[in-house]
């Protein structure tokens, strides 16, 4: 069975599935906010207003709602595993609507982490913001700090100290890429994977470079002991591929009615050779999860990815 039969089966393939190098889930909230978490209980809704005026698309809107302190609140975000000394380049297309308080901005901020996901020491490695009324395109290069290990993107609202009124600010088109990639995921990579301290469950992977997507399809036990069904689909840049995690349930044997499949949160992969990587796992309303992955059987002949920001 071809991956895109097993796509359409499953109801995962998106329709505005497209081409990029984007390292982020749903960069340009397109129906929702799926993908960004919510791990500051701050406000932020989905707002059908998009920056380039695509009228199916929309964009996301951000409110710092506490005392200004002048510096950047952080309301969603998504966790990357990253190594150190990668370069990057980031980019948001993000305006401050009229009647908000004077100085209020909209900025993306980058962290980077010496944890596996996104704890312990690190710092903000770049900061792109505007205060502009009008749809404004801001970008900037960094690069990850010594001992990184996994990388902050989180959409932010400033406002200046002593502040109290409430300040908003949409931001929309967020693009994340490697600037200097050290290679890309390759079709040698496709097989079964697994975390040897867990028995009994793991990944099967496909990576389809020509279509640029990443499949996965985990196998894996929930809190009672039942099966899971959960599988992962998106596109990936260089030797990363951040992409919404499904589960999907209430299937029968030899019946396909009844079957629903939904999006729980995101999984961020990276592989450091042909036998090594490792996935943070992000599901929603749960802590994160990071754990390394080897391969299960040998890699191909030809799979020869040199070490990735080793």
């Amino acid at each position: 069975m071809t991956l895109p039969r097993i796509f359409g089966l499953l109801g995962l393939l998106s329709p505005t599935l497209a081409i990029s190098a984007n390292l982020l889930v749903n960069p340009d909230f397109r129906t929702d906010l799926r993908g960004w978490r919510d791990d500051f209980s701050r406000p932020a809704i989905w707002v059908a207003e998009d920056a380039g005026g695509n009228p199916a698309s929309g964009a996301i809107r951000l409110t710092h709602d506490g005392t200004g302190n002048n510096a950047y609140r952080s309301a969603r975000s998504q966790c990357l595993s990253m190594p150190a000394g990668r370069e990057l380049l980031v980019r948001a297309t993000m305006r401050v609507p009229a009647g908000q308080p004077a100085g209020t901005r909209a900025a993306v901020v980058l962290v980077s982490h010496e944890g596996e996901t996104c704890g312990g020491g690190g710092g903000v490695i770049a900061v792109i913001d505007t205060e502009s009324a009008s749809w404004q395109t801001v970008s900037a290069s960094a690069t990850t700090l010594p001992g990184t290990r996994s990388l902050h993107v989180m959409l932010s609202v400033h406002k200046a100290t002593g502040v109290t009124d409430p300040g908003s600010a949409l931001i929309d088109d967020v693009f994340l890429g490697h600037s200097n990639p050290s290679f890309t995921l390759r079709h040698q990579l496709s097989g079964a994977w697994y975390n040897p301290a867990w028995n009994g469950q793991g990944f099967f992977i496909d990576v389809s470079p020509t279509i640029d997507v990443f499949f996965a399809g985990w196998y894996a036990w929930g809190d009672n002991s039942q099966y899971l069904w959960l599988t992962a689909q998106g596109e990936f840049d260089g030797d990363i591929a951040n992409v919404l995690l499904f589960q999907t349930s209430g299937g029968r044997i030899y019946d396909p009615q009844g079957v629903q499949t939904v999006p729980i949160g995101t999984a961020a992969f990276r592989f450091r050779n042909c036998t090594e990587g490792e996935v943070i796992i992000s599901r929603d309303g749960q802590p994160r999860r990071a754990f390394p992955l080897v391969r299960l059987t040998p890699p191909p002949p030809d799979c020869v990815l040199p070490v990735a920001g080793e």
